[in-house]
């Protein structure tokens, strides 16, 4: 159905099998793994702090009254890293 109201055609063509497919996923509908999917998504965020990227949950407070943060002790120790 969507080939036909976007007009583009979504077949995949794998080299491996040489097979055509319509790509598909299933999205759940209905329960708390949707919900905790959607918190998740919507409170992922990425920074850029020294040239260094990270990658962090920024919840809101209403989600997340309690303020947390767990940190390494040493940078420069690997097992820490």
């Amino acid at each position: 159905q969507h080939s036909e109201g976007s007009g583009k055609n979504l077949d995949y063509f794998c080299d491996a099998t040489k097979e055509k497919y319509i790509p598909h996923c299933i999205e759940p509908s209905l329960g708390v793994d949707r919900l905790f999917l959607a918190l998740i998504c919507s409170a992922y965020a990425e920074d850029e702090v020294g040239g260094e990227k990270r990658n962090y949950l920024s919840f809101s407070p209403k989600i997340a009254p309690v303020k947390v943060s767990v940190l390494p002790l040493l940078k420069n120790k690997e097992p820490l890293v």
